[in-house]
């Protein structure tokens, strides 16, 4: 890793990016922006963890290499004009029979989060 670029990044700085990317501040026309947002709502994760018909902008990724295992998914949705970001993340070693059981408990506890994030701001 270097200074200039890296892959490795916080939980609290991908929340962070998304917050600035999402207001628009890396891109020089509200086109580019808008594009950004399409691209982003196309992700995988989002019908997976974010509560049916509530705006969201994600990306996601996993790497399942001999025992290492991880998997990460961070954006934003936004509920009632508020957006709520957030990034989740697992690291676990185990064989990949165990991968379809371990993603699920992610995958429901991912969702389980945002449900009641948005519960919360439903009131």
């Amino acid at each position: 890793m270097n200074e200039l670029e890296t892959s490795v990044s916080t939980a609290t700085e991908l929340v962070g990016w998304y917050r600035r990317a999402l207001a628009g501040e890396f891109f020089r026309t509200p086109e580019m922006l808008t594009e950004f947002r399409r691209v982003q709502a196309m992700a995988d994760a989002i019908p997976l963890i974010v509560p049916p018909g509530i705006a969201a902008y994600a990306k996601g990724g996993s790497i399942f290499w001999q025992d290492s295992n991880a998997v990460a998914v961070a954006g934003q949705m936004v509920v009632n004009a508020h957006p709520v970001g957030f990034c989740f993340s697992f690291n676990w070693k185990g064989e990949q029979s165990g991968v379809p059981g371990r993603m699920e408990a992610f995958r429901a506890a991912a969702a389980g989060v945002l449900a009641r994030a948005a519960a919360m701001l439903a009131r």
